[in-house]
Parts: structure tokens; C-alpha cells; sequence
């Protein structure tokens, strides 16, 4: 029998190393995107013009452009536009990505002739550039065309969108040349698409009646939760609620809508609240946690660390108020990675452990992770873009809400059941006891 149960400890430790293990490669995956460490991918293949006639709908860019880094930060539009063409690096990927850097970088692109000039947008999907300028080509030389940003107010822009969006044009007798000049202490990014413009605003109305149902459901799920705190008075409702919506605001912060529909004057929360909301998620989710999985008894020393990183996102929230923006932005990506790991260890735990609520609570973040793995991979080309692509955050971000606020109420309502009705019951003062006697009970 004791060697039974040996063989079956060892197997269980077995299969949890197996599972942790692809924890790790999925993770590791994902910091690397995550912090923007793919690079451009850069040769020196003959520069390209882009033929528009071939477009129907939309293309992807990224694969047609040159870049060059300048260090310093300091050339003018005339030197970029006289610079030889062996020191321009060609992207080989769809979307060029530098990470977090010091220099300015320039986009160069060119559109071919044609008989009949027309009109089109070029989309940036990545609203985070502090100040992103386009220049094209003139007989006279190279010209200015507009500045956008989130260091810009809102109202500034010629398309009013969450994502940056230039009007550009072609012409009959000769190529265009087009330049993107950005200097960010954000990270830098360039996921290039030209629209036909019907098509894009059709792809917009589609887009923001998505997100519209997406956010909805997540107001209509906080309220109805807030509610349930007032009726019962119970903490762990209101944790909920501060946990979904910090979520929700870190994503629109993130995604560029909360600049466009939340705060379209303040450029401070247009720079400043990717940061600080990063911090305010990173405290709410472990606070939630820790009260949902009752780890101060189940795993004291896993709510320890968790207390830790509940200091850093309230120390990170504090710092995007006094401290510089480019450090802030960089924390709260750390920090985010740090919390996103440190919930997989969690859920990993909690089964390992059998808490009995783990299973929603484990449910609920797997659907969520795999919403980011699915936009993740769409973004490194692993995945086409389809309806679960392009919208599997939301997808799995929805789910989760959902099956939280399931697991919640069936906590609160098993919470409810035990409790003693005799207020002299001496069960009333009973210390909470793991499920299994010999459970250990730490990490």
C-alpha cells in the first residue's frame, strides 16, 4: 500500500513538472513578444515600391519597408531624406518591432504610379507612439504631412480612431515615397497596414461594435457584482469588481480607447495610464486571488510572495506620478509579466494543493491565457488572422469575467451554508483547516 502510494506521489510530481515545464516555453514566448525583443529581422534586399492597384481591401506593410536607426536623435528630415541607400535595413517581418530605445527611427515606404491617383489610409495598430510623424516625397523635396501621438491631444487628429491613421495618396507620373519618424520612451512598434477607405471604415463599425458588446458586458457584470457586495456585504464581491475593472481600464489604456472616449484632453493619462493602471491591475488581481483561494491558510508562504507583488504594484502606481515616464512604462511591463507568471504558478498550486474553489478560479485564467496566446501568435505569424485572432483577448477576457463571477458566488454561497446558525456554536471560533490533513502548506 505505502508503495502505492510512493508510485502515485511520484507520478503526480511527474505530470506537474511536465505541465510546468510548458507553463515556462509559453511563457518565455510571450515575454519575448511581450517585451518587443523580435527585432526587424533586417537585410539588404533591393528597395520595393508598393503597387496599390493590387490591393482590394488592405495590405500588410511590414515586409515592404525600409528602416533606419539614428542614434543620436538628431538628424533633420533633409539629411534622412539624402542618406545613401546601403545604410537603410530592410524589415523581414510584418510588424517591426524595437522594443524600448533611445533612438529615433524612421520608416521609409514607397507607393508605385498610377493611371488613376487615389486615396488611402495608413494604420498604425499600435497607439502607444509618444510622437509619430509622416513626410512624403514632392517635386520640391520632402514635405510634412501631419504629427500624431498620444503627447498630442485627441482632437488633433485628421481620423478620429484609437489606432493612428495617416491619409495618404498616390500619384500618375511618379513614384511616392513616404517617411514615419518616431523617437518613444514607450516601446517601439510598426504594425503597418494600407486600407481602402470604404473597407476600413467598414472594419472600424465592426471593430467598435465588438469592443461595444465587450465592455458592455463587462460594466453590466461589475454592476451586477457591486450590487451583490451592498446585498450581502461580503468583501469578496467588491474585491471582483475592483480586479474586472481595473482590468478593463488597463485595457482600454492600453489599446488606445481610453485616449479616444475616456480622456481625449489629458495627454498625461494618454502617457502616464498604461503605467499607473499597469501597478492598480497588478495590486487588484493579487488581492482577489488571495481572498479567493484563501491562501493565507491553504499557502502562507504563496501569499507572502503574493503581498509582494501586491507593494510593487501599489509602489509602481505611486512612481508614475513622480518618477520618469520611460522607467514607469517599463516597470509596468515587468510587472505585468511578473503577475501573468506568477498566476500560472498559482493556478498550478492551488490543484497541486486542491483548494476546493481552485477549479473555477484555474478555469477562468486558462481562458484568459489562452485569448493572449491566440493574439500573441496571430502577431508573430504563427496564426492567421481570423474572428478568434483577432479577437481572442476579449474572447478569453470574457469568459473569464464570466466563470469568476460563477466561482465567486458559488464561494460566497458555500461560505454562507457553513457558517453556524447558533451565534454560540463553538464551531463559530474552529481556525479554517486545509481539505487534506497532510496537505503541506506551503509552496
Amino acid at each position: 500500500m505505502m508503495e502505492t502510494t510512493k508510485v502515485d506521489g511520484k507520478l503526480r510530481k511527474a505530470q506537474s513538472a511536465h505541465f510546468v515545464n510548458i507553463i515556462l516555453v509559453v511563457t518565455l514566448f510571450l515575454a519575448f513578444n511581450f517585451l518587443g525583443i523580435t527585432g526587424a529581422y533586417a537585410d539588404q534586399r533591393a528597395f520595393q515600391s508598393i503597387d496599390t492597384q493590387k490591393i482590394q481591401n488592405s495590405l500588410v506593410i511590414g515586409q515592404f519597408v525600409d528602416y533606419y536607426e539614428d542614434p543620436s536623435a538628431q538628424k533633420t528630415p533633409e539629411e534622412i531624406e539624402l542618406l545613401a541607400p546601403n545604410v537603410w535595413r530592410a524589415s523581414k517581418v510584418d510588424i517591426p518591432s524595437f522594443g524600448f530605445v533611445d533612438s529615433r527611427y524612421w520608416i521609409r515606404f514607397t507607393l508605385a504610379p498610377r493611371a488613376d491617383p487615389s486615396s488611402w489610409f495608413l494604420e498604425i495598430a499600435h497607439p502607444l507612439h509618444d510622437v509619430l510623424t509622416l513626410y512624403e516625397s514632392t517635386p520640391q523635396g520632402m514635405r510634412k504631412v501631419a504629427s500624431i501621438g498620444d503627447r498630442m491631444p485627441f482632437k488633433q487628429r485628421m481620423i478620429k480612431t484609437t489606432n493612428i491613421v495617416f491619409d495618404i495618396s498616390t500619384e500618375s507620373d511618379r513614384e511616392k515615397t513616404f517617411w514615419l519618424s518616431s523617437k518613444s520612451e514607450s516601446s517601439m512598434a510598426f504594425p503597418l497596414t494600407i486600407w481602402n477607405k470604404d473597407e476600413f471604415h467598414s472594419e472600424l463599425v465592426k471593430e467598435y461594435a465588438i469592443k461595444g458588446f465587450y465592455y458592455g458586458m463587462i460594466a453590466v457584470m461589475g454592476l451586477y457584482n457591486l450590487m451583490l457586495f451592498f446585498a450581502s456585504r461580503q468583501a469578496e464581491y467588491l474585491k471582483y469588481v475592483l480586479y474586472i475593472w481595473s482590468s478593463t481600464c488597463f485595457q482600454m489604456a492600453l489599446s488606445g480607447i481610453a485616449f479616444h472616449f475616456l480622456w481625449p484632453e489629458s495627454t498625461w493619462m494618454a502617457n502616464e495610464g498604461v503605467a499607473l493602471l499597469a501597478g492598480v491591475l497588478g495590486f487588484f488581481i493579487v488581492w482577489f486571488t488571495q481572498s479567493f483561494l484563501n491562501t493565507q491558510d491553504y499557502a502562507p508562504k504563496l501569499h507572502k510572495a503574493l503581498d509582494g507583488v501586491k507593494v510593487l504594484g501599489f509602489s509602481l502606481a505611486i512612481f508614475t506620478f513622480v518618477g520618469p515616464h520611460k522607467i514607469a512604462i517599463q516597470m509596468g511591463n515587468y510587472l505585468s509579466l511578473l503577475t501573468a507568471s506568477l498566476m500560472l504558478f498559482v493556478c498550478i498550486r492551488s490543484i497541486y494543493l486542491k483548494i476546493p474553489q481552485a477549479r473555477f478560479f484555474v478555469l477562468a485564467f486558462l481562458a484568459f491565457f489562452c485569448g493572449v496566446v491566440l493574439v500573441v501568435f496571430k502577431i508573430s505569424g504563427l496564426l492567421p488572422t481570423n474572428f478568434f485572432t483577432a479577437y481572442g483577448f476579449q474572447v478569453g477576457s470574457a469568459l473569464e469575467v464570466v466563470l469568476l463571477s460563477i466561482a465567486v458566488g458559488d464561494n460566497s454561497n458555500s461560505t454562507s451554508a457553513s457558517k453556524p446558525k447558533d451565534p454560540g456554536s463553538p464551531q463559530r471560533n474552529r481556525q479554517p483547516q486545509p481539505i487534506f490533513a497532510n496537505s503541506e502548506s506551503g509552496p
